[in-house]
């Protein structure tokens, strides 16, 4: 997997052959918003990764785990407990109490 979710669009969107105004159009998204999500400077609207996985005729899935890692790890980022929100959310996911 890719390190975040921008740095795997790009991928994808190079490995298609695609420039970034080509890329935009096709996603109907502007094409400064694109490059921003792409560079890690925004977070990708949540429909964003529908249009993706369509248009790039790709899997949702590993688009959709990137985007919550992204998401959360912005969150968590700054807090000290980091680590030990993750065991315990991690425990309660296992344990389905959450």
């Amino acid at each position: 997997m890719e390190n975040s979710f921008g740095q795997m669009i790009r991928s994808l969107r190079i490995n298609k052959g695609l420039l970034l105004r080509e890329a935009s159009s096709l996603l109907n998204i502007d094409v400064a918003i694109l490059s921003k999500i792409e560079n890690g400077r925004r977070s990708a609207p949540w429909d964003l990764i529908n249009r993706i996985a369509d248009r790039y005729a790709v899997e949702i899935n590993d688009l959709i785990i990137a985007w919550h890692v992204d998401k959360i790890s912005k969150q968590l980022k700054t807090e000290k407990n980091a680590t030990e929100i993750i065991d315990i959310l991690k425990v309660k996911f296992q344990d389905g109490t959450a």
